[in-house]
């Protein structure tokens, strides 16, 4: 056999080496490619699942059973940033989201959740998309939150602003009481006809009492004791009138304002809230009595019938559904509380996460999540 010349020999190896240099070097960038899409930094590209349950006004099924609303709008601008396609799962409610992301069956949550402890373990999240609060959800009656006049009856006679003034009355009877019993005791025809405290003491303050709230057949025989008498019966009726017009004022602005009016009246109320969201949590930090529910629908039919006293709900979907299915069934009270930021739900280490946040800054910064905000929420 022939063998090749000896100056082509060295030619040929050099060849070789070139060649074998040339699948290394494609072999590292192969690697450095994936290692930078398994970063998050990878071109845009691919199919993504996404799982929402229908939150209005996050997300809601129309009549033409196309899914529309701020989270969905959100994504298709996320989407279209990352050059994604999307397969969307409406789930049925807020468990299943979160067992399609454990279960692998979803790449993504996009109804706004709040980062509890509990749920960051289990998930990532991503950069906030909105920042919102709490708000209690009442029936609106235009009146008290009772269709009962006895419970109405009830509630005024253990009122606060009507314990307080009795007490109030209590005290200021007490000391006149004891200044006629020690003037204009021990004598006959006096208020007190014994020197001794009882039941002298008793008699001072039923006449005490009597000359305050009425006129008395009697004054105290005691000069100085019959000329504060006249003053203290001159004083019952300016105290009488003025405890009259605060009592009925009091009293008129709690029927108008009715028994709730914020996230401090829940203390031992029958409170309604959204099982697995944060809403039980934010109750039950106010000392509610919660009541859980599968769906928000749930949660504001209860409301509407009667069955609790109040809900606690995410302050866009409090205010969305008053405004909307709701309004003149429901109603908000109170200002927003416990304000957090939202973000959407990954599967934990997921490989979208950098890239979504990326996306959702520029989002931000090239104004196109104003825009999207406004259109759904009409503010900043």
């Amino acid at each position: 056999m022939s063998r090749a010349p000896w100056g082509a020999r060295p030619i040929r190896r050099i060849a070789s080496r070139l060649v074998a240099c040339g699948i290394v070097a494609g072999l590292l960038m192969a690697a450095l490619a994936h290692g930078a899409w398994a970063q998050g930094r990878a071109p845009a590209g691919g199919t993504v699942t996404v799982a929402v349950d229908e939150a209005p006004p996050f997300a809601m099924k129309g009549d033409d059973r196309q899914v529309s609303g701020f989270s969905i709008d959100l994504w298709n601008a996320v989407a279209d940033t990352l050059d994604l396609k999307t397969t969307l799962i409406l789930a049925p409610d807020v468990h299943r989201l979160y067992d399609l992301l454990r279960e692998k069956k979803a790449d993504i949550v996009i109804e706004p959740t709040v980062p509890t402890k509990e749920l960051d373990d289990q998930f990532d999240f991503s950069y906030p998309v909105i920042n919102a609060g709490y708000l209690v959800v009442v029936k609106d009656t235009g009146q008290s939150q009772t269709d009962s006049p006895l419970f109405d009856l009830m509630h005024i006679l253990i009122s606060p602003v009507l314990l307080i003034w009795l007490g109030f009355v209590v005290v200021f009877v007490l000391v006149p009481a004891h200044l006629f019993w020690f003037l204009d005791r021990g004598s006959e025809g006096s208020i007190s006809p014994g020197k001794g405290y009882f039941p002298g003491i008793l008699h001072a303050m039923v006449w005490s009492m009597t000359a305050l709230v009425s006129q008395v057949q009697q004054l105290p025989r005691h000069a100085i004791a019959r000329v504060l008498g006249l003053v203290w019966m001159f004083v019952g009726v300016v105290f009488i009138a003025f405890y009259t017009a605060q009592m009925t004022a009091a009293l008129t602005v709690q029927q108008i304002r009715g028994e709730i009016n914020g996230p401090a009246d829940l203390t031992s109320k029958l409170v309604g809230a959204w099982t697995g969201s944060h809403d039980v949590d934010v109750a039950q930090d106010y000392g509610a009595k919660v009541k859980h529910f599968k769906t928000i629908e749930e949660v504001f039919d209860a409301v509407v019938a009667g069955k609790i006293r109040a809900a606690v709900v995410s302050a866009p979907l409090a205010r969305y559904q008053a405004s909307h299915d709701g309004a003149g069934k429901i109603a908000t009270v109170g200002e927003e509380f416990h304000r957090h930021d939202f973000g959407f739900i990954l599967s934990l280490n997921s490989d979208l996460r950098r890239k979504l946040d990326d996306a959702l800054i520029g989002l931000k910064e090239d104004g196109t999540y104003d825009q999207i905000y406004a259109k759904w929420f009409g503010g900043n």
